[in-house]
C-alpha cells in the first residue's frame, strides 16, 4: 500500500507566496491499544459497506508489507494466514485485523510486546522491547468464520479452549511476560461468564449442571493467576475483586483468601486482611508458613500506624489543637426577648373577639347559599308573583303511586 510521505519545507526569501493544493487521500489514526496505532484511508465509498470484523477462533488471511519509515519504501509482499487466538500471529497485528473488514488496508505502528507473537512466549535472545518498533501496511484479504463465541461454544469446546488459555498464560507468565499472561488468562476468564441456563425448579438435566460445575472449576485457577498479576503490578483493589469471585464460587479456597489477604493489607483494610489470612491459615495446612509470615508482617504495619497516631495526637494535645474551630460547633443565637402583650380593657377584648366569631360565622353562611344556589339545589325568588307559580306548581303535583 502506497501511502505518501509528508515533507515540510521553508522557502527563503519569500513574504507572499500563494499555493494550490490537492486534497489527495484522508486518513483516520486510531490507538487500538497501548503499543498499537493504525493509521486507515478514509473512503467513503468502502465505509459505505457493512463488514464484518475477524473475532476469536475465525480464520485470516493477510497481506503484510514491512515498511522502512527512515527511507519511505516498503518490503516484498508476505502472505500470512492463521487463526485468530491461536497465539502464532504478533499481538498487535492480531488486534489491528479484528478491527477491520475485508478489502482494508492500514497502516500499523507497534512497539514493544506488540510486535511479539505468544507463541512461543520467550523473548528472543539479545532483544529489548522497550526499544523495539514495527511499522507494517496490512491488508486483510480473506476471513472465514470459526466455530463461533461463547455463546455458541459447547461445554466441552470452551473447557478445551480454556485448558489452551491456561497453559499458554503459564508460559508467558514463566518467560516474564506478565502483562500478556494476564491478557490471556483473562480471556480465558471471559470464556467460561457465560453458562447454560439451569432451572431453579429442577428442570434443567443433570448434565447441564455437570457442565456448569465443571466450567466453574475451570475458571478458578485462571481468577487465582488474574490475581497474582494484579499483585505483582500492584493493583490491589483489582487482586481483591478477582479472589472474591474465586471465594463466591468456592468459599474455602485458601489461595484466594491468602491473595486477598495480601492485597487488603495494601488497600490499609487490616482487620479484613487479618480475618483473610486466618481463615487461609485454617482452610489449607500448607499456607500456614507463609500466612504467618504474612500475619507478622500486618501486625508490624499496624504497630507503626498506632505509634504515628499517638505521636500525632500527642502533639496536638501539646498545641492545644485537637480540635479545630471548623470541628467545634458555634453557640446557639440567644433568643430575642418577647414583648408581654398588653390589654386595657378585657370586655372591649371579648366584644372584638364576638365580633370577628360572628362575621366568620355569617361568610360560611353565605357561602352555603351560593353553593346550594350554583347546584341547583336551592332558588331564589325575586317577586312575588314567581312564589305564587312555585306554589301553584306544588299543588298540582301528584306523589307516585
Amino acid at each position: 500500500m502506497n501511502i505518501p510521505q509528508v515533507t515540510q519545507g521553508v522557502l527563503q526569501g519569500h513574504t507572499d507566496v500563494q499555493l494550490e493544493l490537492t486534497l489527495t487521500q484522508l486518513y483516520s489514526v486510531t490507538r487500538v491499544c497501548a503499543g498499537v496505532a493504525m493509521r486507515q484511508v478514509r473512503d467513503a465509498a468502502h465505509e459505505s459497506r457493512v463488514h464484518r470484523c475477524p473475532d476469536d477462533l475465525d480464520a485470516v488471511q493477510v497481506n503484510v508489507w514491512e515498511v522502512n519509515v527512515a527511507e519511505g519504501g516498503s518490503g516484498e509482499l508476505e502472505r500470512l494466514a492463521w487463526t485468530v487466538g491461536d497465539g502464532t500471529a504478533m499481538v498487535g497485528l492480531e488486534k489491528a485485523v479484528c478491527r477491520i473488514g475485508v478489502g482494508h488496508k492500514v497502516r500499523l505502528t507497534l512497539q514493544d510486546e506488540m510486535t511479539l507473537p505468544d507463541i512461543p512466549a520467550e523473548i528472543p535472545a539479545g532483544e529489548e522491547l522497550s526499544s523495539t518498533e514495527l511499522t507494517l501496511d496490512v491488508e486483510l484479504v480473506a476471513h472465514e468464520r470459526g466455530p463461533g463465541d461463547k455463546v455458541s461454544l459447547s461445554a466441552e469446546q470452551k473447557l478445551a479452549r480454556g485448558e489452551e488459555l491456561k497453559q499458554r498464560g503459564t508460559a508467558l507468565f514463566a518467560a516474564g511476560r506478565l502483562g500478556r499472561a494476564e491478557a490471556v488468562w483473562a480471556q480465558g476468564v471471559s470464556l467460561f461468564n457465560v453458562l447454560m441456563a439451569e432451572d431453579a425448579f429442577g428442570g434443567a438435566s443433570s448434565k447441564t449442571r455437570q457442565d456448569n460445575q465443571r466450567q466453574h472449576d475451570a475458571q478458578v485457577p485462571l481468577l487465582l493467576n488474574t490475581a497474582l498479576c494484579k499483585l505483582k503490578r500492584g493493583a490491589w483493589a483489582e487482586a481483591a475483586i478477582d479472589c472474591t469471585e474465586v471465594l463466591d464460587l468456592q468459599p474455602k479456597n485458601a489461595k484466594a483468601l491468602f491473595r486477598r489477604g495480601k492485597a487488603r493489607m495494601e488497600t490499609g483494610e487490616w482487620l479484613e486482611a487479618e480475618r483473610d489470612l486466618k481463615r487461609a491459615q485454617q482452610c489449607d495446612r500448607a499456607v500456614r508458613a507463609e500466612v504467618a509470615a504474612q500475619l507478622r508482617e500486618l501486625a508490624k504495619r499496624m504497630t507503626a500506624q498506632d505509634k504515628k497516631d499517638m505521636a500525632e495526637l500527642g502533639s496536638l494535645f501539646e498545641k492545644g489543637e485537637v480540635y479545630s474551630a471548623a470541628d467545634v460547633a458555634p453557640p446557639p443565637k440567644p433568643k430575642p426577648k418577647q414583648t408581654p402583650v398588653q390589654i386595657p380593657s378585657l370586655q372591649e377584648e371579648f366584644e372584638n373577639i364576638a365580633e370577628e366569631e360572628e362575621d366568620v360565622a355569617l361568610r360560611r353562611k353565605q357561602d352555603w347559599y351560593n353553593s346550594m344556589i350554583r347546584t341547583g339545589q336551592m332558588r331564589l325568588i325575586t317577586s312575588d308573583a314567581e312564589e305564587a307559580e312555585l306554589d301553584a306548581a306544588d299543588d298540582e303535583w301528584v306523589p307516585p303511586s
